[in-house]
């Protein structure tokens, strides 16, 4: 039973940590895109996640 939780908690973290990474990753995207603006990169990828 411990372990099942541990394991539970181990996947769902690194699941976090890719997704996390990933829409980071996307946002340096955009703000190279948009003549490196970091904040432009990050306020397009909350409004694609909202809007998704």
């Amino acid at each position: 039973m411990t372990f099942g939780i541990l394991a539970f908690v181990i996947v769902a973290s690194l699941f976090t940590m890719g997704l996390w990474f990933m829409v980071s990753g996307v946002a340096d995207g955009f703000a190279g895109v948009f003549a490196e603006r970091p904040w432009i990169g990050k306020i397009l990828t909350g409004l694609l996640l909202v809007t998704t």
